[in-house]
């Protein structure tokens, strides 16, 4: 990266800043419904918040530019976290100290290009408003990074340049040479959403990134800074209208309103894609590990959730499978989790609140290994499991592995896995005796190369609670993508079901809305349009089935709570989809096996 510096003490600049209060972000713990309503309007806010939910009790994060330490104090209200923050403004740590007396937050006055903090000493950050006053963000980057441990979570805002492509930028640059707005902030190093999207990306695995167009931001964000832009450029119109707006928004009610239009402009322009503002926002998350020369490495996801003693004895039986290069990443989405082994195998990451989807992607968002296998918490693995899947991927043709699964609810039956396209029957056999290609896997106990991994994309979080069709809906993404799902039935684990824990759903009114929730959500993804009538039937009578009273009775009867919970839970699909879903449709391998007389369905 190159740097336009702009002449004069920047440390000064950002002192009398502080000095007369004129930076300072403002953040409370609100509560729960009006925190919501905060975060729609803000991403910062909703940043902040999201990175909250990723942090284990007791977190220790550092704020990269803390100044006025508003979100510090926010964080440090929330799970008794610990707060380092940090900036090189003297005034702005001091008031902070002194507004919040008794924060879990520890001041520290430092240059963000040499942080005095040694190697892996935190486990999140945050870093908001801050890369644009720096004048080496390449050297802030890697000082940052190296405090971080590995698989630390992270929410990124920078400032960026591409705002300065369009009107009226690009005309108010024109005529006076240069940017008014950036200069009264300090900006000093602006730079497109690409390349800092870039940056990112060499240090961290990136799991969100966006940036508003804010085709709006000039009159209902800051007209006060291009009032005097368009002043110097001699645009008599606009530099009423722009007055006018700052005037509104010295007013508590004007202001309101007028950061409700810009956020919600905002919003639309995200649905819209219209993107390429002037900030840029990232969730990220540092890699677990460094890559591994001429290894074959593997990255075991075990997403788990109040099952520490079946946790313990899978572990208790990987850990001496595991070669130096191997990973065994643990996602607990509890707010306890007490482990019995102890090794530099293991890394703990932390969810909330509770997602099966989002936990996959976390764990394998935050691995370097070749091969990312997936474990449930309630599986036993055979002997050599991991050397039974590595020797299995030195066949160049083999993309994805369906293991083999022991468990009851699997019939003694030596039919493959079948789904009926007609009607959205799916049927699972992974005790099949025979390897063979399998039009699935099951998430209990599956792995697949990261290569793949990284050109299916991630799981589908809109499958939620019991997470039913998860795995199915991105083994079907995968054969979109044109690879084959192998099944060897010598790769095995016991699946020991438990009860307790896990995604099962507490009652049956609970199982009905999240069941029918996401049965309804995976229809509207992959049901062919000539078969809705057939898929509609089935589902009518699984409804049917599923509600019944089951009391001895000549016509069986049906609770109407748990009617209600199934019709609620297709409505909830409805939305979900029109809001976040997308068409996926079936791949070819799983129609020809149905109907090998169709296709294109």
């Amino acid at each position: 990266m190159s740097f336009h510096i702009i002449p004069g003490n920047l440390r000064t600049f950002s002192e009398n800043k502080h000095y007369k209060k004129l930076w300072g972000s403002a953040i409370s713990s609100a509560p729960y419904l009006l925190r919501k309503f905060i975060n729609f309007f803000s991403f910062k806010h909703s940043g902040v918040e999201r990175l909250i939910q990723k942090c284990s009790e007791n977190a220790r994060i550092i704020d990269f530019g803390a100044g006025s330490c508003s979100f510090s104090k926010y964080l440090a209200s929330r799970r008794n976290f610990t707060v380092i923050a940090v900036d090189w403004s003297y005034t702005a740590l001091k008031n902070a100290h002194l507004n919040f007396p008794n924060a879990r937050i520890l001041p520290v006055c430092a240059d963000l290009h040499y942080l005095p903090f040694k190697k892996n000493a935190f486990s999140a950050f945050i870093t908001i408003d801050t890369f644009g006053h720096l004048y080496n963000q390449e050297m802030a980057f890697d000082c940052l990074l190296n405090t971080l441990q590995p698989g630390a979570c992270g929410f990124f805002h920078s400032e960026c340049a591409d705002y300065r492509k369009r009107w009226p930028d690009s005309m108010l640059l024109r005529r006076i040479g240069h940017d008014i707005p950036a200069e009264s902030d300090g900006h000093i190093s602006l730079f497109p959403g690409a390349a800092i999207l870039r940056a990112l990306k060499c240090r961290f695995t990136v799991l969100s990134s966006f940036s508003p167009a804010g085709y709006l931001g000039w009159l209902t964000g800051y007209p006060e800074k291009y009032t005097e832009a368009f002043a110097r450029a001699g645009d008599k119109p606009m530099y009423r209208l722009t007055s006018l707006m700052a005037h509104m928004k010295n007013h508590l009610i004007g202001k309101l309103l007028l950061r409700i239009i810009n956020y919600s402009t905002n919003r639309i322009e995200l649905f819209l894609n219209l993107q390429g503002g002037g900030s840029f926002f990232a969730d990220v998350i540092k890699p677990v590990e460094e890559k591994r020369i001429n290894k074959t490495s593997i990255d075991i996801i075990i997403p788990t959730y109040r099952r520490e003693e079946q946790l313990n004895i899978l572990i208790g039986h990987l850990l001496p499978q595991c070669k130096d290069h191997d990973t065994i990443i643990i996602i607990s989405q509890d707010l306890s989790l007490t482990l019995k082994h102890s090794s530099r195998h293991i890394h703990v990451l932390h969810n909330f609140p509770p997602n099966l989807p989002d936990a996959r992607n976390r764990g394998a968002l935050s691995g370097n290994g070749d091969i990312i296998l997936f474990l449930d918490d309630d599986t036993i693995p055979c002997d050599a499991l991991l050397e039974k899947h590595r020797t299995a991927y030195l066949d160049k043709t083999i993309n994805c592995i369906a293991g083999s699964i022991a468990d009851t609810q699997f019939p003694t039956t030596e039919q493959p896995s079948f789904f009926d396209i007609h009607t959205g029957k799916l049927i699972q056999n992974f005790t099949f005796p025979d390897i063979s290609f399998s039009i699935s896997f099951m998430g209990a106990h599956f792995s697949l190369r990261r290569s793949v991994f990284a050109e299916t994309g991630l799981f589908d979080t809109s499958f939620t609670g019991s997470a039913h069709w998860e795995d199915i809906d991105y083994s079907f993404r995968l054969q979109k993508k044109g690879y084959r799902i192998y099944y060897n039935p010598e790769i095995r684990v016991t699946h020991l079901s438990t009860t307790r824990g896990g995604c099962r759903s507490v009652t049956q009114s609970a199982f009905c809305f999240n069941y029918f929730t996401n049965s309804a959500y995976f229809s509207l993804k992959y049901a062919p349009v000539r078969y809705y009538s057939s898929w509609f039937t089935y589902w009518k009578y699984r409804i049917e089935f599923e509600t019944r009273t089951h009391q001895a009775t000549t016509f069986p009867k049906h609770s109407i709570y748990l009617l209600s919970a199934s019709f609620l839970g297709i409505a909830a699909a409805a939305v979900r989809f029109i809001c976040k879903g997308k068409r996926v449709g079936l791949p070819e391998t799983v129609i020809h096996q149905c109907d090998p007389g169709h296709s294109n369905l």
